[in-house]
């Protein structure tokens, strides 16, 4: 069994927001104790100025998160964002992995990374690959 926490990409646009889905993944993370995988949904639906800042929420990165927080809030909010971005550091749990559902390697890593989760494969035998064989020149 893996448990797969799923957040919209959209939640990117607001900090607040994102905070909130990002401890919601560690609280589940948490509570469920099996293995779990965090999934950031429709990429499709990012805009292209924000694809150069997406590691920075895929990897949930606190500094990051507290600065853009910090732009949107105000003075009294400064603290409750610094103490928000320190319990997400702290733990460093969090990691998202990206789903286009119109990419099929998007789908693909993220079977993959399932897999990983529930360690599929790993009592099978390597496969070894094919040696080339050049083709006779007759």
């Amino acid at each position: 069994v893996v448990a797969m926490y799923l957040l919209d990409a959209q939640f990117i646009d607001d900090p607040a927001k994102f905070f909130s889905g990002t401890l919601s993944a560690m609280s589940a993370m948490l509570q469920l104790e099996v293995p779990h995988l965090n999934i950031m949904t429709k990429m499709d639906l990012i805009p292209e100025h924000q694809r150069e800042e997406l590691d920075n929420y895929l990897n949930a990165d606190a500094d990051y998160l507290m600065a853009m927080a910090d732009e949107r809030t105000t003075e009294k909010q400064h603290r409750l964002n610094a103490a928000l971005a320190t319990l997400i550091d702290d733990f460093s749990l969090v990691r998202f992995v990206p789903l286009d559902a119109t990419d099929e390697d998007d789908i693909a890593m993220v079977l993959g990374q399932a897999d990983h989760c529930l360690q599929y494969g790993e009592e099978e035998e390597p496969i070894e690959p094919k040696e080339y064989e050049e083709p006779d020149e007759d």
